[in-house]
């Protein structure tokens, strides 16, 4: 059995990009293992348009985008504080998904992810989206 532990971080995902935009999104992240999050010196988070699938965490360890725009930006972990790490027109994408990685080092051009999660999110621009990740080691082999 798998003991997930509410180490979290309380990120602010998405800031408003444009006038019209009164919504926001919420991310809780979540380690299922304490060395994971010990071990973490830098997120880095993957805004991408929505896959009409809905599956776009499908593509969370591959190299594979399926050539939907995407935002990316890095924080230092840990940081305690709300952050804005993306801004995003909600209006615009009222689908979206949202990978996070994790690295050992704030060098995340070099360093391998130690972990990810990800997650499928409709927006909604008139109202705050909580979305809960859990950040798990990346399968064997990648």
């Amino acid at each position: 059995m798998k003991r997930f532990f509410p180490l979290t971080l309380p990120v602010l995902a998405f800031a408003l990009a444009s006038c019209g935009d009164v919504g926001n999104v919420s991310v809780k992240l979540t380690f299922a293992d304490p060395a994971l999050e010990a071990a973490t010196r830098r997120l880095e988070f993957v805004v991408r348009d929505g896959d009409p699938s809905g599956n776009g965490c499908s593509r969370l360890w591959t190299a594979n985008t399926g050539n939907f725009a995407e935002n990316r930006s890095q924080i230092d972990y840990p940081n305690k504080n709300p952050v804005v790490v993306a801004p995003v027109m909600l209006a615009k994408y009222p689908r979206l998904t949202l990978l996070v990685y994790a690295h050992p080092s704030k060098d995340v051009m070099n360093s391998a992810a130690i972990a990810g999660g990800c997650q499928d999110v409709m927006t909604d621009q008139s109202a705050t989206v909580d979305i809960a990740i859990v950040m798990m080691k990346p399968p064997a082999g990648k």
